[in-house]
């Protein structure tokens, strides 16, 4: 998942990045991460903890270029002229 992080950053889109894996990688890195501080194991620790930055990055790469339905559903609504008052049925956004 890593490796297609060159491609999003070209084309500006992240919906070739599985979100629920990055987001349990996320965790997992932590929760590892954690653990190995509590029991002071570099070797539990440190590649849990590069782990955890990757996760964030890959995480804020999808944050910053996801271009799913949903983002453009949004934008959709952003320009919507549709009458959304209940009073004055002549009057639009």
């Amino acid at each position: 998942m890593y490796k297609k992080l060159p491609t999003v950053y070209k084309y500006q889109n992240a919906s070739i990045l599985n979100k629920p894996t990055a987001v349990v990688t996320l965790i997992s890195s932590f929760l590892w991460f954690t653990f190995g501080l509590s029991i002071s194991d570099p070797f539990i620790f440190f590649p849990n903890g590069i782990g955890f930055i990757s996760a964030f990055i890959l995480l804020f790469s999808i944050y910053k270029f996801d271009k799913s339905s949903y983002s453009t559903v949004y934008n959709g609504l952003e320009n919507n002229t549709t009458n959304t008052s209940l009073d004055d049925p002549q009057q639009t956004n």
